[in-house]
């Protein structure tokens, strides 16, 4: 909660609340009935070319003689059961795999899905070792949901000051902006 008072402590805005039946712009967006995708991604070829490259230097390539891997195109795809869709094997390369992630989890269309739906996006394209794993990590360490989404840790409680003995022995101050302007054209002030 402390983390969002800081962050829209930096706007000017007053908020007024509205019954949801009387607030029918939001509901309309809400409640669509022929709610469509208004944005799909997918990976870029480059990033294909950039598999069929570190293919090269990758031993796990020997794996395509196993029944759950074929190769086609340059490609090196699995699948657990025939009737899957063939997921392309990447490579032990941790620049691709971090890309990988990134273009599904970070950029501006994604919206930061969390864990499973992230995990979800990920394998129906791509498959490697330890993959849900390797995703859980990315979605916990990101940056942005650290800063901006809830904390379930509780903040240490407050601790109160000693008490002084004598004159001058403790000082606090406060300052406060953002004030109308006084006579004197000040629009903050410091508290002792």
């Amino acid at each position: 909660m402390a983390r969002w008072l800081s962050f829209f402590a930096e706007y000017n805005f007053e908020v007024k609340y509205k019954l949801g039946r009387l607030n029918v712009v939001a509901d309309a967006l809400a409640r669509r009935p022929d709610y469509e995708l208004a944005h799909v991604t997918t990976v870029t070829s480059s990033v294909f070319d950039l598999i069929r490259a570190a293919y090269a230097h990758d031993d796990m390539r020997l794996r395509a003689s196993l029944h759950r891997y074929t190769l086609d195109g340059g490609l090196l795809y699995y699948s657990t059961d025939p009737e899957d869709e063939p997921r392309v094997v990447v490579p032990h390369h941790e620049d691709l795999k971090y890309r990988i992630l990134y273009e599904v989890y970070d950029t501006p269309v994604s919206g930061h899905l969390g864990r499973e739906k992230t995990y979800g996006s990920v394998s129906t394209m791509y498959w490697w070792p330890k993959l849900y794993k390797r995703v859980g990590t990315y979605v916990r360490t990101c940056e942005t949901c650290q800063r901006m989404k809830y904390s379930p840790h509780a903040a240490a409680p407050l601790a109160s000051l000693p008490v002084p003995t004598g004159c001058w022995q403790s000082i606090s101050m406060d300052f406060m902006f953002g004030l109308p302007k006084d006579k004197a054209g000040n629009t903050g002030i410091v508290s002792l």
